[in-house]
């Protein structure tokens, strides 16, 4: 079907219908408390906590609002923003989230009174506004004709001309579509809905987006109003995130509906996301990703253009000083075989010159074909060429002289081979170290699946392992996610993680316990005792509970365990840290050796000893980047001391570092 094909330009920012989608699925997780904001680049990550959600909401003006499980490795230094927006916003209870109107602003009200507005209009701000509507901070300060961002003056969002789909009738529809030479176009203008909504909805109704105006009837206006509804119906209510990709696998869209009418119409390719949440995070982020490489390769090509007209010019005159080498070797090596005859003629030149005259050597002097009086030169043939003799100069001297100017010929076409490599390897060194940053930036956005806020490992047969941090993780851990057929596992220390480990409703296998229960051994406080091992028992999930026998107190974080408990004797403490690389992103993994072995780039050996897990990592993660091949090196520069430093159990000591033989992945892929 023909068609005007609006997603061929790769969508950069949220619509008014993504908007909406994103905002009734936050309703339903509120209320949340914000623990922490931070700022990257242009965007702010507001890391919020409550009963249905744990994660981190990122808002990019003029760009996007979702929950995202992204994060960015290295946040830095706060800026004065940021600290400002985490003295009003830190430990406040986010109760309300709302969508302005129908347009692209978001308003984020909070329990004390503050107001949070993230406008993803182009030229938008993040603005944090008081109880009187008057703006305390903004990412911009700006005065526009229709108004003005600045401290201490009210918020006023900008004109909008979007009108909501409940709104929405034949009549309204009729009007808009003379806005434009076509339907698509003139509904875009005319109510302001992006280009993917109005298209699939004229699709859906079997119109080509591409008729003329006057080519629909009041029926088929009310028609697509109903289809427009219920696509913002299905936006709100789905739950689901649609990502079209081309043919080339380039993302070029993410809708809250299911483009159907654009899939059969141009045949993209659709991934769905039973969470709408998580294809928004996809989807910006791998554009974010080709918005660098393409900056990068942008800067690559201009420079890359600037080094080959270096290279070439400089080929040019190599080639032209060879020619002339070339061509002066061959004259020096007549003239010198035939020296004698060139002291005839030269004789001859000057006789005649001094007694009748410059005019009569041409004629009288053998091979002379020409002279010219004015440079003192007469032109003799030898051969097929023709050379240049000075009549002051004795022919000897003169060949002495093509001699010395082929070597400096050949001094300079030296020179300019020298600088030819130097200009060759600036340009290599300039597509490697571009290339590497490339990957560095790309590296350092990445996924962090929800277990990585724990301690965690994949066993032999990729049942998962997740240990709490501290006793407030270990109470979480238990509480969450232990079920009958679900494993806990404990040290036999006071103190140390609360392990879980998901059995799939299967009785794991005597390695997948062993190895389960070295994230047990190695994450308790047997590890700063700096003993060699520690037993490990465990129990199924509806042997433990909360409740302490009668008259006793449970402290938070500990546990009950009734019935048999199992144990596995004599758990070493030596724990595998790896790198690898997955989802272009590095990634720490830990466990037995055998495990890491197989997962890992590269690693090392770690036991109990006296060196401070901060100097450890350090000294790992410049270890692993001298031991990198070239393909690796820039993921190994984009993982941060404090990714390795979590993964430490403790003080410790490096037994060995190794180069691993990844034939296995660092963790399942879903």
């Amino acid at each position: 079907m023909d068609g005007v094909k609006v997603l061929i330009k790769q969508k950069t920012a949220m619509t008014s219908f993504d908007i909406a989608a994103v905002v009734y699925r936050l309703q339903q997780m509120l209320p949340m408390r914000v623990v922490n904001v931070y700022g990257i680049e242009d965007s702010i990550l507001i890391k919020v906590k409550g009963k249905h959600v744990s994660g981190n909401l990122i808002a990019e003006p003029a760009v996007r609002f979702h929950l995202t499980s992204y994060d960015i490795v290295e946040k830095g230094i706060p800026s004065p923003l940021i600290m400002g927006f985490r003295k009003h916003l830190r430990d406040s209870i986010i109760t309300d989230v709302k969508q302005y109107e129908f347009d692209r602003i978001i308003y984020i009200e909070f329990s004390n009174s503050r107001k949070l507005v993230v406008e993803v209009v182009p030229r938008g701000v993040i603005a944090l506004v008081g109880n009187d509507n008057k703006i305390i901070h903004a990412t911009e300060q700006r005065k526009m004709k229709d108004r003005v961002i600045t401290r201490g003056t009210k918020y006023t969002p900008p004109p909008s001309r979007t009108i909501h789909p409940n709104e929405l009738d034949a009549r309204i529809v009729m009007e808009a579509i003379k806005h434009g030479p076509d339907l698509v176009r003139g509904l875009v203008r005319g109510i302001g809905y992006p280009g993917e909504v109005v298209e699939e909805a004229l699709y859906r109704i079997g119109i080509s987006p591409t008729s003329s105006p006057n080519s629909i009837n009041l029926r088929d206006a009310e028609q697509l109003v109903e289809v427009l509804k219920s696509i913002y119906d299905e936006s709100r209510n789905s739950g689901k995130s649609y990502m079209i990709i081309s043919d080339e696998e380039t993302p070029l869209s993410i809708t809250p509906f299911n483009p159907i009418g654009l899939r059969e119409a141009y045949q993209f390719k659709i991934k769905t996301y039973d969470d709408i949440m998580r294809g928004f995070d996809e989807y910006f982020v791998r554009v974010a990703r080709s918005a660098i490489a393409g900056s990068i390769l942008k800067k690559l090509k201009e420079e890359e253009q600037k080094l080959n007209r270096a290279i070439e010019k400089t080929l040019e005159n190599i080639r032209d000083n060879e020619e002339k080498v070339k061509r002066l070797s061959k004259i020096a090596e007549t003239l010198s075989q035939r020296i004698n005859e060139l002291y005839k003629i030269h004789e001859c030149v000057n006789k005649f010159r001094e007694q009748y005259g410059w005019p009569f050597i041409v004629g009288n002097c053998k091979n002379v074909v020409d002279v010219e009086p004015s440079r003192g030169v007469y032109k003799v043939t030898l051969g097929d060429d023709i050379v240049e003799l000075y009549i002051s100069e004795d022919p000897y001297d003169q060949i002495v002289g093509l001699y010395k100017r082929i070597g400096e010929l050949q001094s300079k076409i030296e020179r300019a081979q020298k600088i030819l490599e130097e200009l060759k390897k600036k340009r290599n060194e300039l597509e490697r170290s571009i290339r590497i940053e490339s990957e560095k930036v790309r590296a350092l956005i990445r996924r962090k699946e929800w277990y990585e806020k724990y301690h965690w490992l994949f066993t032999t047969n990729w049942l998962l392992a997740i240990g709490g941090r501290d006793a407030s993780q270990n109470e979480s851990i238990v509480k969450r996610y232990l079920n009958d057929k679900n494993i806990f596992m404990h040290a036999e220390v006071h103190g140390g993680a609360a392990v879980v480990l998901f059995t799939n409703g299967k009785t794991p296998p005597t390695q997948d316990l062993r190895d389960a229960a070295t994230l047990a051994a190695c994450f308790s406080k047997a590890w700063k005792t700096g003993i060699a091992s520690v037993d490990v028992y465990w129990a199924w999930g509806s042997q433990v509970s909360k409740s302490p026998p009668s008259g006793e107190y449970l402290a938070k974080g500990a546990f009950m365990v009734y019935g048999k408990r199992n144990y596995i004797r004599g758990v070493e403490l030596r724990l595998a840290l790896g790198v690898n690389i997955d989802n272009d992103a590095p990634i720490v993994i830990v466990g037995p050796e055998h495990l890491v072995r197989k997962r890992a780039l590269y690693y090392a050996i770690l036991i109990p000893g006296e060196i401070d897990p901060s100097k450890i990592a350090s000294r790992l993660r410049s270890v692993f980047r001298k031991m990198a091949i070239e393909d690796h090196k820039a993921y190994i520069e984009a993982l941060s001391n404090e990714e390795l430093r979590m993964r430490i159990p403790g003080p410790s000591r490096i037994l060995t570092i190794r180069k691993g033989e990844a034939i296995e992945p660092p963790r399942p892929h879903k």
